[in-house]
């Protein structure tokens, strides 16, 4: 087998439109959305977002997004995301690429 061949036979990778649609919450991811962009904005700083931030058994990307948010802050000191503690350029294209996976329906994998 070619090393870069699934494994997986074809027609166990298959999975219905119903299947993706119970593995996204989207009352969450767009609530988690928002919490992004009013972090990114400086409404909010990092402590807020953290004890905001939506979870469900249900939509594995809310966890996933919220694990890589966790790497553009401390949890020793709260991070506002503008000023002194300003997110960079990169980090503020990163936001907007969340915010947009987020408000799309496609599913984590």
């Amino acid at each position: 087998m070619d090393k870069f061949e699934c494994p997986v036979p074809p027609h166990c990778r298959r999975r219905t439109t119903a299947h993706y649609a119970m593995m996204i919450d989207r009352q969450k991811r767009d609530e988690a959305a928002a919490l992004i962009a009013r972090f990114a904005s400086g409404e909010i700083n990092s402590d807020d977002l953290e004890s905001d931030w939506p979870t469900s058994k249900e939509d594995r990307a809310l966890a996933a997004v919220g694990s890589m948010l966790w790497l553009h802050y401390d949890d020793h000191k709260p991070r506002l995301a503008v000023g002194k503690d300003a997110a960079s350029p990169d980090e503020l294209t990163l936001f907007a690429r969340y915010q947009a996976y987020l408000h799309c329906d496609l599913p984590y994998e």
